[in-house]
């Protein structure tokens, strides 16, 4: 390849050994022993090529086990009049993946080229953030980011739980309908039956109470022909007075009966009414 395709081809792998996409063997091939350089925190500054052997270590250590992909557009590469020094200027973007969500950290980066020995090497480099870290234990950020989504994974739970809670009170609010409509419906089964019975009830009664007194005329009217109670036909009449006065009782409290559970099924109008405690 030409010299102007090896800058590019060099520029490349400097990216990618930096970014942890390749690994670090030929870094010394292709950065200075004196490099010097910047990082992305207001405290990370690279004086040798160990200083950027560590920093790259430490990027990897932090985002270890990551879901991690890189959009890298380039802006700008200038080479000297004299082909000896290269500048580029890129931006880097870097997509994090964390619990089904992509964060995305935006990087701009510059690195300068010297041409030395028949080879590209890298003097320089400054990498830069618009949401700067204060420290270089967390290099792109990645502390920051997870900080965040462990505060969005927190406020999605309490969400859920006050969500779960309010299904809970619904799902009861809901029974408690389900309850008092099936009241409702005992309520209007239980006042129709109770008026289907009330009219022939009413008609035992009364024709009961009237049986009664037909039997007592009965009986008095075979004690003026001279029959005594103690007679067949005095006792037959006695027995039948005595049935008709059980019939009426019974009668009656059935009524009572019917008329308890016709007040139980109207809607209370709130007005007080006289009740039989016993």
């Amino acid at each position: 390849m030409d010299k102007t395709e090896f800058l590019h081809y060099t520029h490349q792998k400097f990216l990618n050994i930096g970014l942890c996409i390749l690994p670090m063997d030929d870094l010394e091939e292709i950065v200075s022993a004196d490099y010097m350089g910047f990082g992305t925190t207001s405290d990370e500054s690279m004086f040798s090529l160990t200083d950027l052997r560590n920093l790259i270590l430490r990027q990897k250590e932090q985002s270890a086990g990551m879901d991690m992909r890189y959009d890298i557009q380039s802006l700008y590469c200038r080479i000297s009049p004299h082909g000896l020094s290269a500048f580029f200027a890129d931006e880097i973007n870097v997509i994090l993946k964390m619990s089904d969500e992509e964060f995305q950290i935006p990087l701009r980066f510059s690195s300068v080229y010297e041409y030395l020995d028949n080879k590209w090497i890298a003097v320089h480099s400054h990498g830069s953030k618009p949401e700067n870290v204060a420290t270089e234990e967390d290099t792109w950020g990645i502390e920051e980011w997870k900080k965040r989504n462990h505060e969005l994974e927190t406020q999605v739970k309490e969400r859920t739980a006050e969500l779960e809670k309010s299904l809970e009170n619904l799902k009861a609010t809901q029974a408690q309908l389900i309850q008092s409509e099936k009241l409702v419906s005992l309520g209007e089964l239980t006042a129709g039956i109770a008026h289907e019975i009330q009219n022939p009830l009413n008609f035992v009664n009364n024709f009961s109470e009237v049986s009664v007194e037909l039997a007592n005329e009965l009986s008095e009217a075979l004690r003026q022909r001279g029959i005594e109670a103690n007679s067949d036909e005095g006792e037959l009449v006695s027995d039948l007075i005595q049935n008709q006065e059980k019939i009426h009782y019974h009668g009656k409290r059935a009524s009572s009966i019917v008329k308890g559970m016709l007040e139980h099924s109207r809607t209370s109008t709130g007005e007080k009414e006289l009740t039989d405690i016993n």
